[in-house]
């Protein structure tokens, strides 16, 4: 369970991710969508949504951005959260991590020798601000916000300072402060094959409380300790990024975080081909219907942009013109 979870994380970074490259002229973040009968030009936008040195201030740099964005009457992302999404989320959850709330004649002191709880302890207070004795959740549940958390320090290491909000929500509120229609392209359906391409399809851990608070100890000890070969292929990534280069996506597939990613869908059945093929062919049902009713700028992570089945070679094969907007 646990490492399902530490695998979510590393996950979400690579679904992003780019490579290092010399960047060409199909290259970009930002791509105009036309022809095809379209009477008003849509954009595609490849966000970031990986580590946090790269957020919404970033956005200034890239070449005709805010034009595109003042032009279109809609944007759409990957998913807009609603009553239905947050339906799906706590039905699967509950699924697979059984029992939210800790029973109250237990405490994390009676799961954890004195020394695993100091450590709780001490990751805790940095974390969240308080200590184990005023928390009521189970560890598995517990896992699902300190492991993000310290992941997420983890993998910053030797990148800059976050500065700004994250894209994908920085660019939703944006539409919605200019009035424009805000839509989302995973339905509550689609969700839930993410959630279950992420985690597998087990139901809730028959492992003890004891035992998951050991295992929830031992991950938290374990990703403090991220490789070097992970960090400097996040650092790539971003890099990459930053020099509008989706050519390193591509290039990315086949370098670091590969291992984490083939080796979950054989021992976890973590499904990545739905997460990102999957996703974009679901997508594809419902884009030439979203760019023909009015402009929209569509933001989903660079990944899906790219490659035979990204989205720019898909509308190309349906006879839109897309090019980089330089």
């Amino acid at each position: 369970m646990i490492r399902k979870i530490l695998l979510i994380f590393f996950v979400s970074l690579w679904y992003i991710s780019c490579g290092k490259s010399t960047p060409s002229e199909e290259n970009g973040l930002l791509w105009k969508v036309s022809g095809n009968g379209l009477k008003h030009s849509s954009y595609l936008f490849g966000t970031w949504h990986g580590t946090n040195a790269i957020g919404a201030n970033f956005l200034d740099s890239i070449p005709g951005f805010y034009d595109a964005f003042n032009s279109v009457k809609q944007y759409t992302g990957e998913m807009v959260w609603s009553e239905e999404i947050n339906a799906v989320t706590e039905e699967f959850y509950s699924n697979l991590l059984g029992e939210k709330w800790i029973p109250s004649d237990s405490t994390y002191a009676d799961l954890l020798p004195e020394k695993d709880l100091q450590y709780l302890d001490s990751v805790l207070l940095q974390c969240i601000h308080c200590k184990s004795d005023q928390v009521n959740v189970t560890p598995n549940y517990l896992s699902l916000i300190v492991l993000k958390i310290e992941g997420e320090k983890s993998t910053s290491k030797g990148s800059e300072a976050f500065a700004g909000e994250t894209m994908d929500p920085f660019l939703i509120k944006l539409a919605q402060e200019k009035g424009y229609e805000v839509k989302g392209l995973d339905s509550p359906d689609i969700y839930r094959r993410i959630l279950v391409a992420m985690h597998g399809k087990d139901t809730s851990s028959t492992i003890s409380l004891k035992e998951s608070a050991i295992f929830l100890v031992s991950a938290l000890k374990s990703i403090q300790y991220t490789p070097d070969s992970i960090i400097n292929s996040l650092k790539s990534m971003e890099d990459a990024y930053r020099n509008f280069d989706l050519e390193g996506v591509a290039q990315e597939k086949n370098k670091g975080l590969q291992e984490i990613i083939f080796g979950a869908e054989y021992s976890l059945g973590f499904d990545y081909d739905f997460l990102l093929n999957g996703r974009n062919k679901e997508w594809m049902k419902q884009i030439p219907g979203l760019i023909s009713g009015q402009p929209t700028l569509i933001g989903v992570g660079a990944m899906h942009l790219v490659g035979e089945t990204g989205l720019i070679n898909q509308l190309r094969k349906l006879g839109y013109t897309v090019k980089p907007v330089k």
